[in-house]
């Protein structure tokens, strides 16, 4: 059956349904009369007449669905069907909009702000140059403000947001003239009384119209000039106490507003305008103690308007407080943090800078309660009790001594995240990090400042700096526990984060001790001493890595079972293997080359316990070897790499029987380590130690232990013939080629042996 059939078959089936679809939809509708009309009939009491029946269908000479033959269509016969057109791009939006609010909208408020800026300039120009009576500049100064809130006020029906624009420059152009008719005059023109009494009406009217108007930009019109009124119209007149007197009533209009419709940019813009006037006038004019009541006045009169600026409307209408709320708040905060400790500063007071800085967080954690008793803000609370937990980290290096930072910084770490984790505050838990961050930083400074700088010496184990490793290691392993108790979706990031720099502290913290202990002896001993204290906490060091290790590696098999861990775990102990034999391999050959020393008259060198050391060292790595041993052969990481780790292992012994045999040689018979006979004995170890592995190879069976005998004792063979052969007598040769020889046919039997399992 071609395609063209099989498409015909199928038209056929579809005008059946279509066909079968209409009948039904007609016989439904006859029902529906019928139906509708027998009701009528019972309801006016006729007699129902019996229905004629229904006629029966139409049969159909076209065969039903379920006898029609089963159709196959075959995707790859079917061609692909056209690709749908690509949608026309939508024309651009007009630029109708995008005018309209360039003229209608930003350049008339581009003007006014220009026409506010020209008046001033006016003003300040007519004041230099006394062109006018005082009192006719600071009417007409009164006349251009009024009659630009007349204008505004009379286009509000028609002209709301050009009105509202033209209402705000007059109300800029009013506070400017209530300011210098105080200021600025000789003599005053207006009493301060009077001048301060107008500002609180502009600004009440200001906030008022504002409201009214229901546009942010009426205030922030209004602020800006409200600011810059002071500043145009400057003389360096020095009165302070009234201009703060000024700004507080500005603040005072922009908190009424905040508390009634929330305008967060024009609090956070109040706020920066009040600091910098506060900072500018510390760093320009301040001077304690006289200036004290003032600064502090202004400061926390500053810091409480704009904290209830911030939060005060969410909290007003009972409405959820954003979370961007806390970045403006911890600000205002901080800016007056710095404004207090400066006073304290000038004021030499530092010894309650701490205490200050302590009480500013003990306040968010007062605000904080409030919020959460009596408005059930749990986002406010947050914000609150969070800054509050980064200001008493500030308070920390200020009124503290070095050593402490740590335990402060990092204790308070594990409360803030216990915090954020049982209450599901996730700023909280973000804030632990630069808290960690911090601590750490402090503990790696103190560490350098007390164990590494070679002049002070502490008790072992039992000092301060060891105990604050350990609390700061409490600290750490304590988050890890929350961390693990509390779900989060920091919980995976935190669970490493946590739980490696909790080992890494307890490990340093040993390290730390056992180092400076050496060190320290190292200075102290004598002048031309041959020990080398420090090359023995080296030693030391190389033995309590490896027992470290060993002991992670036998937690991370039995308990942790983490698959990540143990390769961690495996890699860092490779490393430590590497550096062992590298460089402490070396310093064990130089103790037992300085105890052979007949020069050397030092009790420490006399008595073998140089000696005796040495096992001391292989123990530890023996220990470390083992528990390698057992990791690699669970770690499915190594599985490709699992059957070559036991060369490892039989490289470290060998280098051990080749060590050993070099020890027992030189004491049992006295010979040099350059003796001829000396490296013959190396060759002969080698080569036995070959025989052994192609044994444990048929054994097991392991290719790669058969391989690596192979190669050993070709590597014995050329030293052999390369190094062993010069000078040497004929008895050693004898003996040599003997052993070689026997070693060689016994390599050669075994693989005849056991050819079936090679």
């Amino acid at each position: 059956m071609n395609l063209e059939q099989k498409i015909k078959n199928l038209q056929s089936r579809l005008d059946q349904l279509i066909h079968r679809q209409a009948t039904t939809e007609r016989d439904i509708h006859q029902l529906k009369k019928e139906l509708a009309a027998l009701t009528r009939q019972m309801a006016s009491g006729e007699e129902v007449p019996t229905p004629p029946p229904l006629p029966d269908p139409i049969p159909s000479n076209e065969p039903l669905l379920d006898d029609l033959p089963e159709i196959t269509i075959d995707l790859e016969d079917i061609p692909d069907p056209t690709p749908p057109p690509r949608p026309q791009p939508q024309p651009k939006a007009s630029r109708g909009n995008l005018e309209q609010f360039i003229g209608g909208n930003l350049i008339n408020k581009i003007g006014i702000v220009i026409l506010i800026i020209g008046l001033g300039l006016f003003t300040k120009y007519a004041i230099d140059r006394g062109y006018m009576p005082p009192m006719l500049r600071l009417a007409l100064s009164f006349a251009a403000g009024l009659t630009l809130v007349g204008l505004g006020y009379r286009l509000k029906a028609r002209y709301k947001t050009y009105s509202a624009v033209l209402f705000s420059g007059g109300m800029v152009t009013l506070y400017l003239s209530a300011f210098a008719g105080y200021a600025f005059f000789d003599p005053i023109l207006l009493p301060r009384m009077t001048s301060f009494i107008l500002m609180v009406i502009f600004t009440l009217v200001t906030v008022s119209a504002a409201a009214y108007y229901n546009q942010q930009i009426v205030g922030l019109l209004g602020l800006v000039g409200a600011y810059a009124v002071p500043f145009l119209l400057s003389n360096n007149s020095g009165n302070y106490p009234l201009l703060f007197a000024y700004v507080a009533v500005i603040n005072t209009g922009i908190l009424l507003l905040a508390l009634r419709k929330g305008w967060r940019a024009m609090t956070i813009l109040g706020l920066m305008f009040s600091w910098l006037i506060l900072g500018y006038w510390l760093t320009d004019a301040y001077q304690a103690p006289g200036d004290n009541q003032l600064g502090w006045t202004i400061s926390i009169l500053f810091f409480l308007l704009f904290l209830a600026g911030l939060l005060g409307h969410p909290l007003r209408e009972r409405q959820p407080v954003p979370a961007g709320i806390g970045g403006p708040v911890f600000f205002n905060s901080l800016i007056f943090l710095a404004a207090g400790i400066f006073m304290l500063q000038e004021s030499e007071l530092t010894h309650f800078q701490g205490a200050f800085c302590t009480s500013v967080a003990v306040i968010h954690l007062l605000f904080g309660g409030i919020t959460y008793r009596f408005f059930n803000a749990q986002i406010g609370t947050q914000i609150l009790v969070g800054i509050a937990f980064l200001l008493l980290a500030l308070a920390i290096p200020i009124q503290f001594e070095v050593e402490v930072f740590p335990v402060l910084w990092l204790g308070e770490a594990a409360l803030l995240f216990w915090l954020g984790r049982r209450y599901k505050v996730q700023a909280y838990e973000l804030m632990t990090f630069a808290l960690i961050i911090l601590g750490g930083g402090a503990l790696l400074t103190s560490w350098f400042e007390h164990y590494y700088n070679g002049r002070i010496e502490l008790q072992p184990i039992f000092n301060p700096h060891f105990a604050v490793s350990l609390v700061c290691a409490l600290a750490i392993w304590g988050m890890y526990w929350v961390n693990q108790r509390w779900e989060s979706s920091l919980q995976f990031l935190f669970k490493y984060l946590l739980f490696l720099s909790g080992i890494g502290l307890i490990y340093f913290a040993f390290f730390n001790e056992i180092y400076h202990q050496y060190d320290q002896a190292h200075l102290n001993n004598e002048p031309g001493s041959a020990f080398d204290y420090r090359s023995w906490g080296i030693l030391w060091l190389f033995n309590y890595t490896c027992l470290f290790l060993g002991g992670l590696a036998l937690i991370s098999e039995r308990w942790m079972r983490s698959v990540n861990f143990q390769f961690g775990v495996i890699c860092i102990s490779v490393i430590t293997i590497f550096l062992f034999y590298t460089s402490g391999m070396f310093l064990l050959n130089d103790y037992r080359a300085a105890y052979l020393d007949p020069v050397s008259a030092i009790p420490e060198q006399s008595n073998g316990w140089l000696i005796g050391f040495r096992y001391i060292c292989y123990g530890a790595l023996a220990f470390l070897f083992y528990m390698l041993t057992r990791l690699v052969r669970i770690n499915p990481y190594l599985k490709q790499v699992r059957s070559y780790f036991p060369l490892v292992i039989h490289f470290a012994v060998l280098h051990f029987l080749s060590n050993e045999l070099t020890t027992l040689m030189t004491f049992g018979l006295g010979l040099d380590t350059e003796s001829l006979v000396h490296r013959v004995g190396y060759s002969i170890l080698w080569g036995m130690y070959a025989l052994f592995l192609i044994i444990l190879g048929f054994r097991k069976p392991s290719r790669p232990l058969r391989i690596a005998a192979i190669v050993l004792f070709a590597v014995t063979l050329l030293k052999v013939f390369l190094v062993d052969l010069v000078d040497i007598s004929t008895i050693s040769k004898t003996i040599l080629f003997i052993a070689l020889g026997i070693l060689l046919l016994l390599i050669s039997f075994l693989y005849q042996r056991y050819r079936e399992k090679v």
